[in-house]
């Protein structure tokens, strides 16, 4: 009896599972299953170190290629937003096998990808292309600043020239003549002076004449009109111990030390120099073009404009940029070029352009009325002409180095932690930075000769 009972109890258990597969196969027909007849697209990636609003601007921009390419989708892989670590994970994932097929390299670093062979010599995929690219269209200076021994490894995303951001406000209040093309180191320190106020009578200073970013990379444009550099022609040797290093870097400190038309760091009381600016009590700040849109968002305050350097013995400042290249590991380097390009032209210039506030390095877009409108009150051909006088900044093989030797020294004189004179600082400095290089390049020889050995 428990038998017969237990087949009947299976017959019905085949009966209703035959049931169920049937209905599932009907609504499989009916509906498709959730198959779709639109093939399975091809991936591409796109390594982005960057903030927030460089990202969603960017996926903007990649949605409308995406669309003009049914057959790719374009996957962002985010570095983080600090240059120096999206760095590191971008060393990690071509030392992985795991290479993008584009990615964001700041202007300082894709020399050192591009030493190590890491990178594809774009003019040969634009050879290859079915409409290639007309590289005229980007400003000769900049161009440059994208090859490495005659190769062009990268295309600009746009340009960065440095210049003065004052407050306008504060110089028509205090009757200080505004600053003016071919002003020099005195008349920016005359300035400074007569910005540096006690408004209210208390005996404490309200306002101060400037801010001055006393570190390596951002005392260059100043050391580099005195005569100096920081680095040799070929980055990779360090010669800031010059005299003429020295007066630059001494007339910065002269600023806080000698003239107080600057705050130390009791003055600023934790607040940076950048914050300072914003809230109206320096009269002038070494800017760079990149920041524009974000001051033009955060200042409301007080009125402020753009004026070039001051100048001394040349003019001379310091020009940039942010760069998009192809890993040599990209799985799609032709495709990978179509979207370096899209991103690269014209179009994508102008959407950053209008969305971060980047400045363009395409002629077409400086010389339209579009960058002008861009900020109508702002004096945007001062950082138009600073192109023409910028050389480049850190470019350097061995920046890490570099920085390694040379921050905490500035850091020292800043603080007037150091019983030595400048001079005797940056000769320790220098020594210390070469030391560091020879150091790496002894390194890098030995791996270079043991993989040689091993293929062999």
């Amino acid at each position: 009896m428990r038998r017969k009972f237990e087949r009947r109890d299976l017959r019905l258990d085949w009966r209703r599972g035959r049931l169920l597969f049937f209905t599932l196969l009907a609504m499989v027909l009916l509906f498709g299953g959730g198959c779709s007849d639109e093939p399975e697209r091809e991936k591409l990636t796109l390594f982005l170190s960057a903030d927030r609003d460089m990202i969603e601007a960017c996926r903007e921009r990649l949605d409308e290629f995406e669309a003009l390419h049914p057959g790719w989708q374009v996957e962002i892989i985010n570095g983080a937003g600090h240059a120096d670590s999206g760095m590191q994970k971008l060393q990690l994932l071509l030392a992985g096998g795991e290479a993008p097929d584009v990615a964001y390299v700041h202007g300082s670093f894709f020399p050192i990808l591009a030493g190590k062979g890491l990178l594809r010599d774009l003019e040969e995929l634009n050879s290859a292309a079915e409409m290639p690219m007309d590289l005229r269209i980007y400003l000769p200076r900049v161009l440059e600043l994208c090859r490495i021994d005659g190769k062009l490894y990268s295309l600009p995303m746009g340009v960065t020239v440095f210049a003065i951001f004052y407050n306008r406000s504060l110089f028509d209040e205090l009757e200080v003549p505004l600053p003016e093309e071919g002003w020099t180191w005195a008349d920016f320190l005359d300035r400074a002076r007569k910005l540096t106020a006690d408004l209210d009578g208390d005996g404490r200073i309200d306002t101060y004449g400037c801010a001055v970013a006393f570190e390596p990379n951002l005392s260059l444009p100043w050391v580099r009109q005195a005569g100096g550099d920081l680095m040799t022609p070929d980055d990779r040797r360090c010669i800031l111990d010059s005299p003429e290093a020295a007066e630059a870097l001494s007339f910065l400190l002269d600023l806080k030390n000698r003239y107080h038309v600057t705050p130390d760091v009791a003055e600023l009381a934790g607040q940076s120099q950048n914050r300072m600016f914003l809230s109206g009590v320096i009269g002038m700040t070494l800017g760079v073009s990149g920041s524009l849109q974000a001051l033009e968002k955060q200042c409301g305050r007080f009125d402020w404009d753009i004026a070039p350097l001051p100048r001394y013995r040349e003019q001379a400042g310091r020009i940039g940029t942010a760069n998009w290249v192809i890993p040599s590991g990209s799985a799609h380097p032709q495709m990978a070029w179509e979207l370096l390009t899209f991103l690269a032209g014209t179009d994508g210039q102008r959407h950053l352009m209008k969305t971060v506030g980047l400045m363009p390095s395409i002629t077409k877009i400086l010389e339209s009325r579009e960058f002008e409108e861009l900020m109508p009150r702002r004096n945007l051909q001062t950082l138009i002409d600073a192109i023409s006088y910028g050389r480049p900044g850190c470019r350097f093989y061995y920046w890490a180095q570099v920085r390694r030797a040379l921050e905490p020294g500035f850091e020292r004189l800043w603080l007037k932690e150091t019983t030595g004179d400048v001079a005797s600082e940056l000769a320790a400095m220098t020594r210390e930075a070469n030391a560091l290089i020879q150091a790496a390049e002894n390194e890098e020889n030995a791996i270079r000769r043991s993989g040689e050995r091993e293929e062999q």
